[in-house]
């Protein structure tokens, strides 16, 4: 399967804005020729972030304690002593005396200020640290092809310098790399959003960008399968298609509702099942689990166009093809289990689910977690990790640096392009039919060295149709293998199911093992889960 290869005649620039001021943001030809994203600024000014964050909380709760009377005039004070006695207390004494008779709590109020002026801090301290105030642009070198998400495009000189001399209104490669990018929905830390069950958490700031990078990567699945890859956002698209376009955001809606069943809300509740609660940092591994589960629980009575898509996790770096096959001939929900979700119930019913007629096909999103080298990343596997981001079947890679989740989407050389979840902005309400959603898409293309990539990711796949799978089964062993001799594949197929292998009727042979998966263990904890083992 050929992936899709874009030309043209002229290159030109992004057109580039403050989110904040709307006002332009330059992207001359210097950032071509060598302008490099300030990632080491970066790394160390997120280690001094993550000081000031901690600091932040303590410093929210002085300010309200230091606060007066003068401060908040036309605040209601629940006073328990005369004017008299409490001239003559000191400020540790009166901010006392404003407490709850009945429970010794602070005042609402208080509680309500302290927690807004936190949520502004820390909104506008992430979006400082992260980049997302100050100007910034990756570079794009002329004559290395840039691939995005199967796509390729190559920049060169003289296209550039030919489009200065031709009109403004010609499209170009450079300008068709670009609408490609901005149509990719980008999904980030949203503020001032219903408050999580469990927690009085209203924003995911600091924790959620796991989530966050693993929403990204669904919404690219649902934007294939409702749309198509060649899909790109347009102010004059049609009618169906922005229909369809603000359906698949409302789905990540930040809201308790059925018509979000990926909401932010709702995957911290499917992990407060699995021992997560709100506010935890989830890995590649979990986050995948989440998705799977939210789709198997979402109301198809109410979105019935979710029915004939499933997800299927490859866990511990192994794909069976027939727990595939059941799942998708059947529409069988991939549940968290030792069997890979497919019961011998329903084995038993349908036996030869297999060789079912194509027509009985339900697309399948792929989710393998991997852990790609213990420490860092292990560099003999960068030429298959930039071969996938060329497949036409891949929707990309949930990674990052470690504690920064980031969803990767293409490449140029030896960097990464990646949308960043860290960007704080205020919730959408997604249940009107015309809300915004400027906001659900980027201008600013980033990049990451794959040397800073954390080994720990999750490899995303969509076949929307059986012929789809089978050039999968195909094509994607192939370039699972890195180039390097006595080196492990990325992952592991097996024609059986799981529940074959384990009861040992399809058992693999000692050499297959060997070469298909190594898995150490990285922790005493007594509960294990994938993101604790490392592939070497």
């Amino acid at each position: 399967m050929n992936p899709l290869i874009l030309e043209g005649n002229s290159s030109c620039s992004f057109e580039m804005y403050d989110p904040y001021t709307g006002s332009p943001l330059d992207w001359s030809e210097s950032h071509f020729e060598g302008l490099a994203a300030e990632e080491e600024e970066l790394d160390s000014g997120a280690v001094r972030g993550q000081r000031m964050v901690r600091s932040l909380e303590d410093f929210c709760a002085a300010a309200a304690d230091d606060d007066d009377d003068d401060d908040f005039p036309d605040r209601q004070q629940p006073m328990s002593l005369s004017a008299v006695e409490t001239d003559g207390l000191d400020r540790k004494q009166r901010k006392s005396s404003r407490r709850n008779t009945t429970n010794g709590c602070a005042d609402p109020e208080e509680k309500d200020h302290a927690a807004i002026l936190k949520t502004k801090l820390l909104s506008a301290f992430t979006n400082v640290k992260n980049g997302w105030v100050v100007k910034s642009a990756a570079s794009f070198s002329y004559g290395s092809t840039t691939w995005l998400l199967g796509v390729s495009y190559k920049f060169t000189k003289a296209e550039f310098e030919e489009r200065n001399r031709i009109s403004s209104s010609t499209t170009s490669t450079f300008d068709r790399f670009k609408l490609d990018f901005e149509s990719r929905l980008w999904l980030t830390y949203r503020k001032d959003f219903p408050k999580l069950d469990g927690s009085q958490l209203t924003n995911d700031i600091g924790w959620g960008c796991m989530m966050r990078s693993g929403q990204m990567l669904l919404a690219q699945a649902f934007v294939m399968h409702f749309l198509g890859r060649g899909w790109v956002w347009k102010k004059d698209a049609s009618q169906e298609e922005n229909v369809i376009h603000r359906r698949i955001i409302r789905y990540f809606g930040d809201t308790h509702h059925s018509l979000c069943p990926f909401s932010v809300q709702t995957l911290v509740g499917i992990g407060r099942k699995l021992g997560r609660n709100p506010g935890d940092w989830y890995g590649p591994a979990s986050v995948s689990a989440v998705l799977r589960d939210a789709l198997h629980q979402a109301d198809t009575d109410l979105l019935p166009e979710l029915k004939d898509l499933c997800i299927y996790v490859a866990m511990d770096g192994v794909l069976f093809v027939k727990d595939v096959l059941d799942l998708c001939m059947n529409n069988v929900p991939a549940e968290e289990s030792e069997n890979g979700g497919i019961s011998e119930e329903t084995r038993a019913e349908s036996p030869n689910s297999c060789h079912s007629a194509a027509s009985n096909w339900h697309s399948v999103i792929v989710l393998v977690p991997l852990r790609l080298g213990s420490e860092s990343l292990n560099r003999i596997y960068v030429p298959c990790l930039q071969t996938i981001l060329c497949h036409p079947l891949c929707i990309g890679i949930i990674g990052g640096r470690p504690k920064h989740s980031m969803y990767f989407i293409g490449f140029q050389e030896d960097k990464l392009i990646l949308l960043d979840p860290h960007c704080s902005q205020d919730c959408v309400n997604v249940l009107k039919d015309d809300f915004p959603v400027e906001t659900f898409h980027c201008q600013y293309p980033r990049k990451l060295s794959f040397s800073k990539m954390d080994p720990t990711c999750t490899l995303g796949f969509y076949c929307k149709t059986k012929e789809d799978f089978d050039n999968f089964l195909l094509e994607v062993p192939k370039i699972t293998m890195p180039p390097t001799q006595e080196s492990f594949p990325l992952f592991h197929f097996e024609s059986g199911s799981r529940a074959e292998f384990e009861n040992g009727c399809r058992t693999l042979s000692t050499s297959q093992i060997t070469q298909s998966i190594t898995l150490v263990s990285r922790s005493e904890r007594g509960s294990i889960s994938y993101d604790d083992f490392t592939l070497l």
